[in-house]
């Protein structure tokens, strides 16, 4: 049984399937995803009314979810 307050699936999958040393970008819409992003990174979006979810929130929910190294 996890012990996590993250609920959305399509972010849960992509956790699991991350490995060592793997990174997790968080950003906001006005992040050119397109442009900056690796080709073949996951894209999970979370909000979909802006303001819903807040970004200390994510990072909070995430620390207590995987180990976060530096």
């Amino acid at each position: 049984m996890l012990n996590t307050d993250i609920i959305h699936p399509e972010l849960m999958q992509a956790l699991a399937e991350a490995g060592h040393g793997a990174k997790i970008l968080m950003g906001d819409s006005n992040y050119p995803v397109t442009v900056k992003a690796a080709r073949r990174a996951r894209r999970v979006y979370l909000n979909f009314i802006p303001g819903m979810i807040d970004g200390v929130s994510i990072v909070r929910a995430l620390a207590k979810t995987i180990p976060v190294e530096s």
